[in-house]
């Protein structure tokens, strides 16, 4: 692992493949230049769910890093089930629940992750379970590191906003896109080289209250979609007075007062991700009450922070490494063992000298009143 970390650049190899009689039954996609994914008998079905995630296909791999092979048919026969969530063979591990607990049958052999690793899993999968942690451990074995943020580039400040869960990163970017940003990522963000950054081209959330202060976004917001939240928010408000089972309807309408758009959906305009700078970093903090306010912080103590932040988002892959090695005792996965360490010491390599500030702010926030502390950024006029 000492190697990896030494890394300080991407080492995906892309390529061009030499041409072969079963080109057309694949496809390829390289994310950031770090991480490249080959798509084997893939329909179209299941190349749109993963282009959803990671981009559009692009020239062939000579050399990919995750393949994914897609059949007709997984078969469970005899094999020994780890609850309602997984099942192992003599030589394989199955996942059998994927995005949302939806079923689905995949065999992810957990022990080959952040090397070559093949992914074999059912037509009509949709998100293959576990992909995008597996996309982050293999950028972590390169030298990089996965973050959850958003990033984007106004006026050729590369600016990185990250935080905890609903800390208000998506909200930054939002108001930034609005303000002429250029999108670099939302949801998570690989950091690497030699302080650069790029994102995975995931859809971005958008929350009814968004809307209230950025009327030409609610403009790009199907109407049957605006009903729909509106008519969540009613709910709501209704349950809130109804007692114990009002307040749990009214708990569940809230959770779903979203719609999910691609960047473009959200900009208003084409969409070309591409790497930035990390020139400023933003750790975006929502609180219980008071105005939006900003202060200088240091680069190291985000680093610190997000490092938690980042092991609390591994657990799902957690879970089902250890029902893996409950299966497999002898096939450990180093990498992810020690990715709390590596996360962290990647961390402060990149983050440590960068400008830094905490944006602290309601939730929800006007984005507008957001947009304006985000852009005021001086450390000569902060307290």
């Amino acid at each position: 692992m000492t190697s990896a970390m030494d890394r300080t650049r991407p080492s995906v190899d892309a390529r061009r493949a030499p041409a072969t009689p079963t080109d057309r039954a694949l496809d390829d996609v390289v994310v950031n230049d770090i991480v490249g994914i080959r798509l084997v008998d893939a329909t179209a079905e299941d190349r749109a769910a993963v282009e959803r995630q990671f981009g559009p296909s692009s020239a062939a791999l000579a050399s990919p890093d995750i393949t994914i092979r897609y059949v007709d048919r997984l078969p469970l026969d005899g094999a020994r089930l780890l609850g309602p969530e997984a099942a192992f063979t003599d030589d394989a591990f199955l996942l059998l629940r994927g995005r949302h607990k939806r079923a689905v049958r995949a065999a992810v052999p957990l022990d080959t992750v952040g090397g070559r690793c093949e992914i074999v899993c059912e037509h009509g999968v949709g998100r293959v379970p576990l992909l995008v942690a597996i996309v982050n451990l293999t950028v972590l074995a390169k030298g990089g590191v996965a973050l959850h943020a958003s990033a984007f580039e106004r006026d050729g400040v590369g600016i990185l906003a990250t935080g905890w869960s609903k800390g208000g990163k998506t909200e930054a970017l939002l108001v930034s896109l609005s303000r002429g940003a250029r999108y670099v990522g939302d949801e998570w963000v690989h950091l690497y080289g030699t302080g650069r950054m790029g994102g995975i081209r995931e859809p971005m959330r958008v929350w009814d209250w968004h809307l209230a202060s950025q009327p030409a976004l609610r403009n790009r917001v199907r109407r049957r979609d605006r009903w729909r939240m509106g008519a969540l928010r009613q709910l709501a408000r209704a349950g809130s007075f109804g007692g114990r089972a009002g307040r749990r309807a009214a708990d569940l309408a809230d959770r779903h007062r979203f719609v999910d758009l691609p960047p473009e959906g959200v900009a208003g305009r084409p969409i070309d991700p591409a790497s930035a700078s990390i020139d400023r970093l933003l750790l975006m903090t929502s609180t219980t009450s008071g105005p939006v306010r900003a202060r200088p912080i240091t680069g190291a103590e985000v680093a610190d922070r997000m490092a938690g932040s980042l092991a609390l988002e591994r657990e799902p892959l957690l879970a089902a490494y250890r029902a893996f090695r409950y299966a497999f005792p002898n096939r450990p996965n180093t990498l992810i063992e020690m990715a709390d360490d590596l996360e962290r010491r990647c961390l402060h390599r990149f983050l440590d000298d960068v400008e830094a500030f905490e944006i602290l702010h309601p939730r929800p926030v006007d984005l507008e009143i957001l947009g304006d502390a985000i852009d005021g950024l001086d450390p000569r006029r902060l307290p």
